[in-house]
């Protein structure tokens, strides 16, 4: 599930949304996403504000780094290292 686009929601504090999304399915399932490029909503928002939004979303950091990096591993062939840092894991990906 991607969390993104809280000015797209009716509700005003999501938090208790996403905490319920990570107690029922876990941080394996859940994705975070800028939602750029902010259809309808150009103006209003910057790219600091998208990340933001998970900080508050997710106070974990652990958690916050594996919704953002460790769950897209096997989409985008990546090793994350303990600096956090990216790389393919093979040389023709």
């Amino acid at each position: 599930m991607k969390l993104s686009a809280p000015y797209r929601s009716p509700v005003f504090d999501l938090r208790p949304h996403v905490q319920a999304l990570l107690n029922h399915l876990g941080r394996d399932r859940l994705v975070w996403g800028s939602d750029w490029p902010w259809t309808r909503h150009e103006n209003k928002h910057t790219y600091r504000d998208t990340y933001g939004w998970l900080n508050d979303w997710v106070r974990d950091a652990d958690d916050r780094q594996h919704i953002l990096m460790r769950v897209l591993e096997p989409c985008f062939a990546w090793v994350i290292h303990s600096e956090g840092i990216p790389t393919a894991k093979r040389a023709d990906i």
